[in-house]
């Protein structure tokens, strides 16, 4: 049978990457320079994967130890709450947490939530990806992901809806005068798209008048991107027509830069979701912040009053 991992082993080589060298992290973890190294090499021998590049002057990860770093400060976050937990301490979160939000959207919405969350726990430390495609949350070790609807997530992820937010059909001032103003949906096959999507799939515009939806789809679009900003930016540039967030666009509009279409039809609301990996225990951390992230969105309301 193969023995476990060595917990202190893994604490030595955390321990060196912080410190960028042996005898620093030894000191650290009050034992010797020498016994640090050892630990070191048995963690390596076990894994068969070199994990330190080593000078006369600095130690450094290899790509593998960096990814194991990574992960393996994640979970020694989460084991000391665990421990914590059985102890019946106070309950504190504290540890990384990696997270990916989508890239404007992320910044009016997330971003604000998340800085009131670190000024509540101090110990918690964030590292946050601004993107709007699906990541691989396990391979890249992130704790929690936020999307918007519409698109198929990864299997093997736990979702719980945050938020909906109302989308904005609108287009350029200098399209409009090239190519028309639609006057019902039916038209908007007329027109170009520049639709949200990714890996092949394309999301279809939603639009509602009364009783009446109607799926707009994207025969061939203009241009397709899994970015709300670069869409918005190719609406401004006068592309075609995009289906955007309300309040991406809101600026835009009252400018003039971007003008509705069809405003009789009303944008169906789309689902805002928090992914994350699918696990019997989540970390507290990541279960708080999710909680705060409803409470809060709700407490705002939908994206249009921002």
């Amino acid at each position: 049978m193969r023995d476990e991992l060595d917990i202190g082993a893994i604490r030595a080589f955390i321990s060196v990457v912080d410190a960028g060298d042996f005898t620093t992290a030894g000191r650290a973890l009050r034992i010797t320079r020498s016994a640090v190294g050892k630990a070191v090499i048995r963690l390596e021998e076990r894994l068969g994967a070199r994990l330190l590049n080593r000078s006369t002057r600095r130690v450094s990860p290899t790509s593998d130890g960096l990814l194991f770093y990574e992960r393996c400060v994640s979970l020694l976050a989460d084991l000391e709450e665990a421990e914590a937990a059985v102890r019946h301490r106070e309950q504190k979160p504290r540890g990384a947490i990696k997270l990916s939000v989508p890239d404007a959207y992320g910044r009016l919405r997330i971003l604000p939530v998340l800085q009131e969350y670190l000024l509540q726990w101090p110990e918690i430390r964030a590292e946050v990806t601004f993107s709007d495609r699906i990541s691989d949350l396990v391979g890249g070790g992130y704790d929690l992901a936020v999307r918007i609807g519409g698109l198929e997530f990864s299997t093997g992820l736990v979702s719980r809806v945050i938020d909906r937010i109302d989308g904005a059909l609108c287009a350029a001032p200098s399209y409009l005068s090239k190519r028309g103003k639609p006057d019902n949906p039916e038209m908007l096959n007329e027109h170009d798209h520049l639709a949200f999507g990714r890996d092949g799939h394309l999301m279809a515009w939603s639009l509602q008048a009364g009783d009446e939806l109607v799926k707009v789809r994207h025969a061939q679009a203009r241009m397709v991107m899994d970015s709300a900003d670069g869409l918005r930016a190719a609406a401004i540039a006068g592309l075609g027509i995009a289906s955007l967030p309300s309040a991406i666009v809101a600026a835009d509009l009252e400018a003039g830069r971007l003008v509705p279409l069809l405003a009789e039809y009303q944008g169906e609301p789309l689902p805002v979701y928090a992914l994350y990996p699918d696990r019997r225990h989540m970390p507290s951390k990541v279960r708080m912040l999710i909680d705060l992230l409803v409470q809060r969105l709700a407490q705002s309301g939908r994206t249009t009053d921002l």
